[in-house]
């Protein structure tokens, strides 16, 4: 229970009131009134605390609102804060609609190019595919068979997406044109792949983490959606959304960055 607020009572009696020393050691804050200056009374009437039954809550800024509101959040709340392009993040400007170019992430130490990754996947994939002889059909159509990170990351979220009315082949060739659009959500997905391999210790490898990594392709996918939200297609933002919180039971709303 939230502490009382305590406000003055005027017009309490000598009797109803505690010795006014002891109230001003206990409470300093609690003064003293004159009893009557017509009659010259000199008893002091101590101002009794009254308490209050509720307390005003401090105010909250956007971004503490933002995440209590979590994915529950409604879409003309997100509309307002994009109009508003104004959030404080620690204490510097964030616009809300900033292009992850503007937010380019930066490799770290050890980081391998895009070729390097995708070379060193297709050398594990190929191993994997020749001990593994239930697993090569797989293998083969998830990876083996693309030329590039970018139409093999393509397909794969476009097969986890899809459904009876949004068909994989037209995900597909809407993520690839966000790949080849936006370079830079390729580049993060890159990162973020390495990253789980690095810091998992249930991880094995890298393909192990591109195909089953759950947390990592629901972030692909909101990356993906993000970029059509802040294209104006919101709709079909909206569309992965939902089929994103099906397939990995992740909900993130693409307006969020």
């Amino acid at each position: 229970m939230a502490p009382a607020i305590l406000k003055s009572q005027p017009g309490t009696r000598p009797s109803e009131c505690a010795p006014a020393g002891w109230l001003r050691s206990k409470m300093p804050w609690i003064g003293t009134v004159p009893c009557g200056e017509k009659t010259k009374c000199r008893m002091t009437v101590s101002v009794r605390a009254v308490a209050v039954d509720h307390v005003l809550p401090p105010p909250l800024d956007m971004k503490t609102a933002m995440q209590r509101a979590g994915p529950s959040v409604q879409e003309r709340f997100w509309d307002e804060v994009l109009k508003r392009r104004d959030i404080i993040d620690d204490g510097h400007g964030v616009e809300m609609a900033e292009s992850l170019t503007q937010h380019a992430w930066s490799p770290g130490p050890g980081h391998q190019s895009l070729t390097r990754l995708w070379d060193g996947i297709r050398a594990e994939a190929a191993r994997l595919a020749t001990s593994e002889a239930v697993l090569s059909p797989s293998i083969h159509a998830s990876i083996l068979s693309h030329a590039s990170l970018s139409s093999c990351l393509a397909h794969l979220l476009a097969a986890k997406l899809a459904s009876s009315t949004l068909l994989a082949p037209q995900l597909a060739h809407l993520i690839s044109q966000i790949y080849e659009s936006h370079p830079e959500a390729l580049e993060a997905a890159s990162a973020d792949l390495q990253a789980t391999v690095e810091r998992d210790p249930a991880c094995e490898g890298e393909v192990q983490a591109l195909l089953y990594g759950k947390g990592w392709q629901a972030v692909q996918a909101h990356r993906a959606a993000h970029v059509l939200w802040l294209a104006g297609r919101r709709s079909l933002a909206l569309a992965l959304q939902s089929r994103a919180s099906v397939a990995w039971s992740v909900d993130v709303h693409p307006a969020a960055a």
